[in-house]
């Protein structure tokens, strides 16, 4: 079976993917670090379908949020038929909308403390080849790489206090990103307008901070069927755009 999944071993296809002798929300855990330690080193450190565990076709932060759903019974692995569980994502029948989104920020100062704020928008905007587009007016999981300065902080806008994992990392040669989505397995997406508040550290030349549209680390993930209710009995594919370009599509 593990030549059919490429390089997935038994404790994969036991939901234990850090081989720590359990499947537990800690594996979603260890699926978002590794997605992290992707962004910033450019080599995958997961070799089990290369972390592409919702089958969308590309290792985004989604995957980590598709492996705690599936905690609850609210996804399957893509062996879950050949171990005797019933896949219930709906792949075959999906209807995406052709109303486009695009991710935008807009630069702040903070008055009171001189730091440098940069806030993210999910807003409604024409198709564009310079922006990560989404289909609908929802997102469940958000990354964003700037080309200058270094992270201090990221506020998410939605959901309540830590609900919305947001993690971030400075890149080693310039730049820094972030990526954020709900971990917790209910499958939850967000809907458009202010998303997050990204503070930098102080001194930041703001001006030199903009979206690396151009960047693996720049993308919006959405439920592929925007009519698609997520749930035990109904199981939603995603989809993931890229700033670009979209490789991935499941």
């Amino acid at each position: 079976m593990s030549g059919e999944y490429p390089g997935c071993q038994e404790t994969d296809f036991q939901g234990d993917l850090d081989a720590n002798g359990y499947a537990t929300l800690g594996d979603a855990a260890y699926v978002a670090l590794s997605r992290l330690e992707y962004g910033v080193s450019g080599e995958n450190p997961i070799s089990c379908l290369e972390g592409d565990f919702d089958s969308d076709g590309s290792f985004t932060l989604n995957d980590a949020a598709f492996v705690a759903e599936a905690q609850f019974d609210m996804a399957d692995f893509p062996w879950a038929e050949d171990h005797g569980s019933s896949s219930r994502q709906l792949g075959m029948d999906r209807r995406p909308s052709t109303r486009r989104l695009s991710i935008s920020i807009t630069k702040k100062s903070h008055q009171s403390t001189a730091q440098l704020q940069v806030e993210v928008q999910a807003s409604h905007a024409a198709a564009s080849a310079s922006a990560a587009e989404m289909d609908e007016g929802r997102w469940k999981a958000l990354s964003m790489q700037f080309t200058g300065g270094r992270i201090a902080a990221v506020k998410m806008h939605h959901g309540s206090p830590g609900q919305i994992t947001a993690q971030h990392a400075t890149l080693r040669h310039s730049g820094s990103f972030f990526q954020a989505a709900e971990l917790g397995g209910g499958g939850l997406d967000w809907p458009t307008g202010l998303a997050a508040t990204v503070t930098f550290e102080p001194g930041t030349d703001m001006d030199a901070v903009e979206i690396d549209h151009a960047s693996m680390n720049t993308y919006v993930v959405q439920y592929d069927d925007p009519t698609c209710v997520h749930g035990r009995r109904s199981q939603c594919t995603t989809a993931v755009h890229y700033g670009q370009s979209e490789p991935g599509h499941g």
